[in-house]
């Protein structure tokens, strides 16, 4: 994480959670119900972690995967790419800016299938969330409480910015798909981009994004799709982070919406989502 990030996150960090180290499993919530979090690009796993503590408030297990590496990785990427097919991202990502609405969708979608560095790094993550769903036995008997566990356990995959291209690939590779997958505001990214999603599917859009995935959304007939957006949100209103420095609405980084309104809204919006979701095991 770059040093300037670090500094402004330092405050952050010091905000008191919920959260306990090593607490026990709620037994009386019956066998677990296993969501895995993908955070963004360059970020950390703590970085939802008002999301987490909710959907934990509601009986499921949440497990945050940390990337290592994260900035080394993209800066060789950006080292080893050619120049033109940089020159070719940022004039398409500059007309994405510029775009109408109804333009927005078709020129994202182009974006997707271009950004080399960002499909790579897609994939790879989704290589991680693939690990950690095959290492359950083993993550899930370090929590205390937690006495059995069945390798049919139902699994569901979230994700925000470019975490949720991750949730979205894994559940497109996964033999077994997930009971769900929550798309914060993130892209379509990955080397299944074409291929249609199977599993019930939220898009939460940012105002700022809204639509952007639609001409990239590919869904089988059997799957659900739904799309909401939250008014008067930019993209990282969906991270903690706005409603620990409220003042970013006043630098124009957030959405005129109250922070913790948002992050409220976007916190029902996902529980009610993944607790629609079919959770007995197959």
């Amino acid at each position: 994480m770059p040093g300037v990030a670090k500094l402004l996150l330092r405050p952050a960090m010091k905000v008191l959670t919920s959260s306990y180290h090593d607490a026990p499993y709620a037994t009386p919530a019956g066998a677990p119900r296993i969501l895995i979090y993908s955070h963004g690009l360059i970020s950390f796993a703590s970085e939802n972690s008002m999301l987490m503590e909710h959907l934990a408030s509601r009986g499921y297990v949440v497990i945050a995967l940390q990337h290592v590496a994260q900035l080394a990785e993209l800066r060789e990427l950006q080292k080893a790419q050619d120049r033109g097919e940089k020159r070719e991202q940022a004039t398409l990502q500059r007309k994405i800016k510029a775009a109408s609405a109804a333009e927005r969708p078709g020129l994202s979608n182009e974006y997707f299938r271009i950004a080399s560095n960002t499909n790579r790094i897609v994939t790879g993550r989704c290589a991680d969330v693939e690990y950690a769903v095959s290492a359950l036995e083993h993550i899930l008997h370090g929590i205390p409480g937690v006495d059995s566990f069945s390798a049919s356990a139902p699994v569901g995959a979230i994700g925000l910015s470019l975490g949720g291209a991750v949730a979205t690939e894994y559940a497109k590779r996964t033999g077994e798909k997930p009971r769900c997958v929550v798309n914060m505001d993130g892209g379509i990214y990955g080397a299944e981009r074409e291929k249609p999603i199977e599993a019930r599917y939220l898009m939460l859009y940012s105002q700022e994004n809204d639509g952007s995935n639609d001409a990239s959304l590919a869904v089988s007939g059997r799957a659900e799709l739904t799309r909401s957006t939250i008014a008067g949100t930019k993209h990282l209103n969906f991270h903690d982070i706005a409603a620990v420095y409220p003042a970013l609405k006043w630098l124009g980084v957030i959405g005129s919406a109250s922070p913790m309104a948002v992050i409220n809204e976007r916190n029902r919006s996902v529980s009610d989502f993944v607790d629609a979701s079919r959770w007995a095991a197959a």
